[in-house]
């Protein structure tokens, strides 16, 4: 057994449609049929049912003289797919610079809470003497 993906009269694989299980000695490419709409006793060609795989195509077309895959994105498209940029990504950058500056918006947190608690000391420190000075 093997399978077989639609393929639609356009050459584009149907991946909506599924896979059909054939037998291993059935050819490559078999014409699809269905029963037509307005004429329930007659077939119309809708497609065929290729069992050919798909390895390495990103959005395969079916070459109908020749019986082969062929891909219709352009090259450049399909290399920057297969060769994805090693680098951070712009997106990366910016998320790396907003958890830098929410760091460091936590550490001028924590030190305005610091040099807070360090003022009230002081208050109460002058104010302890202010009130010894008086008695």
């Amino acid at each position: 057994m093997k399978q077989a993906l639609f393929v639609g009269l356009d050459g584009k694989p149907n991946f909506n449609r599924g896979v059909s299980h054939v037998e291993g000695d059935a050819p490559d490419i078999s014409e699809a049929y269905e029963l037509d709409p307005e004429n329930p006793e007659k077939l119309v060609k809708v497609g065929y049912w290729v069992a050919k795989r798909l390895d390495g195509i990103f959005e395969p077309i079916l070459n109908f003289e020749t019986g082969e895959w062929e891909e219709t994105l352009p090259l450049e498209e399909v290399e920057a797919r297969r060769n994805p940029p090693h680098g951070p990504t712009e997106l990366d950058i910016i998320g790396e610079q907003l958890v830098q500056r929410e760091l460091e918006s936590l550490d001028l947190r924590a030190e305005n809470q610091m040099l807070g608690e360090q003022l009230v000391n002081l208050e109460l420190q002058l104010l302890a003497l202010e009130g010894g000075a008086g008695a």
